[in-house]
């Protein structure tokens, strides 16, 4: 069914997948301590597609059928501005920290659809996978994540984003080791696959510029999660599974996992890119990128939005949203948000049509924009919330401490209060804040937008070198400047010219 069920999705998930957890491997991803909770929640997001209250925003009819909204290939600016309140609505039920929840992909895989000509070599009808994998996807409403980053083991041999004329060879990289007449073998690893023990599928695609020597690692494929040869090793929970103390960890914890691939086979039609690094190198420049930087945008929207929240009403726990310098910080976060809201809107108004396709994808200068200023901007806003939130946010005490019989229950009760609430509500602002800013998941958060598109100077970089009116401007500048030192625009004689004169 093209719309599925929570339960669906949680059956999907119940196979052979090989994931490891603290030198163990996982029985069932599903009733996992460390992975149950964001199943259960990407399970509550295939359920609001369902609901009466949000079908309309969450999906669209076509011949007859309805299908995930994520999956549609936008043909007008409304199209745009729905999938915007599509994102909106479900990042906004995971706070905006749950960036690879399954509209990500959707959106990325339907970027691939619409340039699927750019995979065309002429070899094999590799745009027809392309196209072929999308509506796999999409008939079946699919849970993907992706693995993009070669391993960090030796970076003076090169990385995975580097520029075209840097030499060496990648460690560990993946590669394609072989071929016959049903597909390829590709060894190697892959980090950091992101929801990877929860979802479905693993795409692969390229992240960096590979040169005519390294065509074996110029791949792009999808495979199952539970594919052989498919090994994913998780980090530590970041929960510890106790709900009611850790309300955002414990649901939103998308766990992070390095893939490993030994000898993995994928069949043809699941393979994108073969061993080829022109179209590798171009796969920036497909519609994958702006669809996903447009999903990107709304869920930083929808996690400053939440955390301008949190910061507000701890101020007001305690008073001090009256202080000068704190609404000054506040105001800080409050323009990013706008700053953030109007990439998007820009980034829609100035859409066009990619290509010749029929279809039309955000700008995405207006939505880079947002990529290379977030990773200074979110740091900042956590910065504020341990600020404003000081050494309180260290010792708030659990919730069973202020539901304990006195003098226990009766301390916390006393000493826990703030300006004008009680001690149970100024505590559930204090956990918030705590997960946001001084737990795991708020260091995890962190690190995660810092590096989210890449190195944060790399994104400034190419910011920078994409510019398209960088003549314009050098013409603006010798016309009122450099030029106007003879001769300054409007004829005004220059200083040495009057001296000229009079002598």
């Amino acid at each position: 069914m093209p719309l599925r069920t929570k339960e669906e999705y949680v059956q999907s998930l119940r196979d052979s997948r090989e994931v490891y957890y603290k030198g163990e491997r996982i029985d069932d991803v599903t009733t996992h301590p460390a992975t149950r909770g964001m199943i259960e929640t990407q399970g509550e997001l295939y359920d609001l597609q369902r609901d009466p209250e949000h079908r309309e925003t969450l999906t669209y009819e076509e011949d007859g059928e309805r299908y995930s909204v994520f999956y549609r290939r936008p043909e007008s600016r409304d199209d745009l501005e729905a999938r915007r309140e599509a994102s909106r609505l479900w990042m906004d039920y995971t706070c905006g920290v749950s960036g690879r929840a399954a509209d990500f992909l959707a959106s990325g895989v339907t970027g691939m659809a619409i340039s699927h000509e750019h995979f065309d070599t002429g070899e094999r009808d590799f745009g027809e996978h392309v196209l072929d994998y999308y509506e796999y996807c999409r008939e079946n409403d699919v849970c993907l994540t992706h693995a993009l980053v070669d391993p960090q083991i030796d970076r003076t041999e090169g990385s995975s984003f580097r520029l075209p004329d840097d030499g060496g060879d990648r460690p560990g990289v993946l590669r394609k080791v072989g071929e016959d007449d049903d597909g390829i073998v590709v060894s190697g690893a892959r980090m950091l696959a992101t929801l990877g023990p929860q979802a479905e599928e693993i795409l692969v695609y390229p992240f960096g510029f590979y040169a005519p020597d390294e065509a074996d690692q110029a791949l792009a494929f999808a495979v199952p999660a539970a594919a052989d040869g498919v090994r994913q090793i998780c980090r530590p929970s970041l929960s510890g599974n106790d709900a009611r103390n850790h309300p955002l960890s414990s649901r939103f914890d998308e766990m992070d996992s390095f893939v490993v691939f030994d000898e993995v086979h994928v069949p043809w039609e699941r393979v994108f890119v073969d061993a080829d690094p022109e179209v590798a190198n171009g796969w920036r420049d497909t519609a994958y990128t702006n669809m996903a930087l447009h999903q990107t945008s709304i869920k930083d929207l929808a996690k400053a939005e939440f955390a301008f929240g949190v910061a507000m009403m701890l101020a007001e726990s305690t008073g001090v949203d009256e202080y000068f310098q704190v609404e000054a910080k506040l105001g800080e976060i409050a323009t990013t948000i706008e700053q953030t809201r109007s990439c998007i809107v820009a980034g829609e108004c100035q859409a066009a049509e990619f290509g010749d396709t029929g279809y039309v994808v955000p700008d995405g200068t207006s939505l880079s924009a947002v990529t290379s200023s977030f990773p200074d901007m979110y740091p900042r806003i956590i910065e504020i919330i341990r600020d404003v939130g000081g050494s309180g946010l260290i010792g708030v005490p659990a919730w069973e401490d202020l539901e304990a019989e006195n003098p226990l229950g009766g301390d916390v009760e006393t000493y826990f209060r703030g300006k004008d609430i009680d001690a149970r509500e100024r505590m559930g602002i204090q956990k918030l804040a705590f997960e946001l800013a001084i737990g795991g998941m708020g260091g995890r958060e962190e690190l995660y937008e810092r590096f989210y598109t890449g190195g944060p100077m790399r994104v400034k970089s190419n910011m920078y070198k994409n510019w398209e009116d960088k003549d314009a401007l050098r013409r603006r500048v010798r016309e009122y400047g450099l030029a106007g030192a003879d001769r300054p625009r409007g004829g005004v004689e220059s200083p040495a010219e009057s001296t000229a004169d009079d002598d």
